[in-house]
């Protein structure tokens, strides 16, 4: 399927928040290279800022691609040969941008500063096709990821002597009864959980997240985590302890790890793990 309008104004806002979160970090980077030279008028200050805005791109687009691989999953998008075309167009967009670089009046003109330039002329066309082309990849696995994993959310099939079991289960086999569903779990913390510290916390522990993630299921997880956060805004408690029960106990252990409690609570309890 092609790429509607819609979802690609969203793409385009979410391009924007990536913008404005990189600003700060790319003025501390400069701020940073350029402090280690002790002459400004020298080969080492060029480098400096050649290596402050090769950073600066690879971390902006690098951020750009994760969150429009996340933004199909939280659509749940079909993922396509136009889709996947329509997507690398978007990756290979987020690339545009000066090729050479802007060197201080002083540095004009000198022989070391064309050869920088002309090395982060290479540098960035080569660091582009790797973005594009690993995000094309996660996007190839997440499609892979999705069809694996697009079944029931919590049924329980009986067939003959067969017991099948998708989600959350209390008793299966001959001569059990009942289900422990989603509800039943919810119930049992919601006065114990703050909506807006369970908001926030997701929100911590998806960037948490999101930092090291580099596989179609850490984007899936993430995913998962921002459905759930949706869930919680809308006060549907019920509904985001379903999606989170699908996260795994790597999610839960680093979100012990971090502090980030109420989410643990949720997710452990979603899965069964506290009582």
């Amino acid at each position: 399927m092609a790429l509607n309008e819609e979802f690609k104004r969203h793409l385009h806002e979410l391009m924007l928040e990536v913008v404005d979160k990189t600003r700060a970090e790319e003025g501390l980077l400069n701020n940073k290279l350029l402090g280690r030279t002790a002459h400004p008028n020298s080969s080492a200050m060029a480098l400096a800022i050649r290596d402050a805005k090769l950073r600066s791109f690879e971390d902006r687009v690098g951020q750009t691609i994760a969150k429009y691989i996340e933004a199909v999953s939280i659509w749940d998008l079909a993922i396509d040969a136009a889709l996947e075309k329509d997507m690398s167009i978007e990756f290979q967009r987020l690339t545009a941008g000066p090729n050479s670089l802007t060197f201080p009046p002083a540095l004009n003109g000198s022989s070391y500063a064309q050869a920088i330039n002309r090395s982060y002329t290479m540098e960035r066309h080569r660091v582009a096709n790797r973005l594009v082309r690993e995000g094309t990849n996660r996007l190839r696995e997440l499609k892979m990821k999705m069809k694996a994993t697009h079944r029931p959310s919590q049924s329980t099939i009986v067939q003959g002597d067969q017991f099948n079991n998708y989600g959350i289960a209390g008793a299966i086999g001959h001569h059990s009864a009942g289900t422990i569903n989603v509800q039943q779990q919810w119930a049992s913390i919601q006065s114990e959980v703050d909506f807006n510290a369970l908001i926030g916390e997701l929100e911590q522990l998806r960037n948490h997240l999101q930092q090291s993630a580099s596989s179609s299921s850490d984007y899936q997880q993430l995913a998962l985590l921002s459905e759930a956060e949706e869930h919680a805004k809308k006060r549907n408690g019920s509904k985001a302890m379903e999606v989170l029960s699908k996260v795994g106990k790597g999610a839960l252990g680093v979100a012990k790890d971090i502090g980030t409690e109420i989410a643990a609570k949720v997710i452990a309890k979603s899965m069964g793990l506290e009582p």
